[in-house]
């Protein structure tokens, strides 16, 4: 196809001050605060220029702001005014007009004033098909989208240079027009009259047969090589249809559908028959990681009472009472345990649950209140309650965290079946669940006791279920 005669057109956006696009940089310890390092931003983005524009052959044509929003009746004042004028200029009649699928060029104005002119034979118009991308480059139609990303690049080089040329007027040897430059650029540089009057190599549109040939080279690259490489990949992870749908929607290749079927349900076949274990299982189980499968099922009779700790010979469970400890005590039990979190009673001696408190909360709020709070001592007393109980004047002032405790952690009683307590766990996705009769704290069960448990009662040792 020869694309002299095409008239390639198309909006792009310029940002006036940076970039809307997230931005990496590379830099060591200490040069995070680097002024080199740092991106410079201004308030609400610094704002951006929208700007319509076509080429033919090796010719810029005209460059044209848009205010606002550009619809449907804008876009046709465009194409009365400056696109099939540049195509008349560029061309002659009966050139080819390419434009994308955007809802305002399809629209039943613009559509058909260019119908009308195609009947006239002023245009030709280029039928965008609606495929993908992948499509687009596999089929050999690569072009469409090179051409704009050459289109997009000429008019980011021309644009810094755009508010000097017109108000340097007609100045020096620079072709400007009223409405935008007319400008050739050789490898996307402005260039003279005098450099225009010349052949110009390498032209945006020369360079996309080559772009194309070698993106299409890329994509057999990829292509090929997929069936033979999804085998393993489908033996390790199990998948089959996810695993096809990945790959066709990487290659865009459909003639590849049913090879890839056949080499993903093989692949399975012959894992299965060597374990049932994926290579997503494998490191769950390598890394230590506490992890219910939710495919299996429990099915046998124990209870709560017979999973929780502390059990028969085991130590007393470590809990903070409401309002008779203080900061040493709190500190002590965080440094002589190594648990997650901590029941609060009422007393040790009712051992009535009123909550649950965090470890990390408790080591920052008692961390915070130190450095901010005037007379918070080891001896200060904590108090979960809602009101402060009296102290003697003397004593040093208390610590208020009812804050940070979770008044309502989940519990179950010790006759609650291991059958529902195993569900409970999978789809609520728990680390822990407190163990009480009649209000009264009696003990916990982890998501580790219960892999425990499961693992026991397959007969298996359950000290040799290793966690991280």
């Amino acid at each position: 196809m020869d694309i002299r005669p095409v008239v390639w057109s198309d909006e792009s956006k310029f940002e006036i001050f940076g970039s809307n696009h997230r931005v990496f940089v590379r830099f060591t310890k200490v040069e995070w605060m680097d002024s080199t390092c740092l991106v410079p931003t201004v308030k609400h983005g610094g704002g951006g220029v929208m700007v319509w524009g076509c080429f033919a052959g090796d010719t810029v044509g005209d460059l044209i702001k848009i205010e606002g929003i550009l619809n449907q009746h804008g876009y046709h004042s465009i194409l009365q005014r400056h696109a099939i004028p540049s195509g008349l200029r560029f061309v002659g009649p009966s050139f080819i007009f390419q434009q994308d699928n955007d809802p305002k060029h399809t629209s039943r104005l613009c559509k058909g004033y260019l119908t009308k002119k195609e009947s006239d034979g002023v245009l030709r118009q280029m039928t965008w098909p609606p495929v993908t991308r992948a499509e687009l480059n596999r089929d050999g139609l690569g072009f469409f989208k090179v051409a704009t990303f050459c289109f997009d690049d000429c008019f980011a080089h021309s644009w810094h240079s755009l508010d000097e040329l017109q108000e340097d007027g007609n100045q020096g040897n620079h072709r400007v027009t009223k409405r935008g430059p007319a400008l050739s650029y050789p490898m996307f540089t402005l260039v003279t009259s005098e450099d225009i009057a010349g052949s110009v190599p390498h032209t945006p549109i020369q360079r996309c047969p080559r772009e194309i040939q070698r993106r299409n080279k890329v994509l057999d690259f990829l292509q090929r090589p997929t069936i033979s490489q999804q085998g393993p990949d489908r033996g390790a992870t199990r998948m089959t249809v996810s695993l096809v749908v990945i790959m066709f929607e990487l290659t865009g290749g459909l003639e590849y559908i049913v090879p890839l079927m056949a080499a993903a349900m093989t692949s399975k076949w012959v894992a299965d028959a060597l374990g049932r274990e994926s290579i997503y299982d494998a490191h769950i189980r390598l890394n230590g990681y506490p992890f219910l499968e939710a495919k299996e099922e429990f099915s046998h009779k124990t209870l709560a009472m017979d999973v929780m700790r502390p059990r028969r010979n085991d130590p007393t469970l470590t809990v903070i009472t409401q309002d008779t400890m203080t900061v040493a005590d709190i500190e002590a039990a965080i440094t002589e345990t190594t648990y997650s979190g901590f029941p609060v009673v009422v007393s040790r001696e009712s051992q009535r649950l009123v909550g649950f408190v965090l470890r990390r909360d408790l080591i920052i709020s008692i961390e915070s209140a130190r450095k901010k709070q005037d007379g918070i001592v080891s001896s200060s007393r904590i108090s979960f309650t809602e009101h402060t109980p009296p102290q003697p004047p003397t004593a040093a002032p208390s610590l208020k965290l009812r804050s940070i405790m979770d008044l309502s952690p989940f519990t179950i009683t010790d006759q609650t079946p291991m059958e529902i307590v195993v569900d409970i766990f999978r789809k609520l996705g728990l680390r822990q669940c407190l163990v009480t009769h009649n209000g009264r704290l009696l003990g916990i069960i982890t998501k580790k006791d219960v892999l425990k448990h499961i693992a026991q009662m397959a007969n298996q040792d359950p000290d040799s279920i290793l966690f991280n």
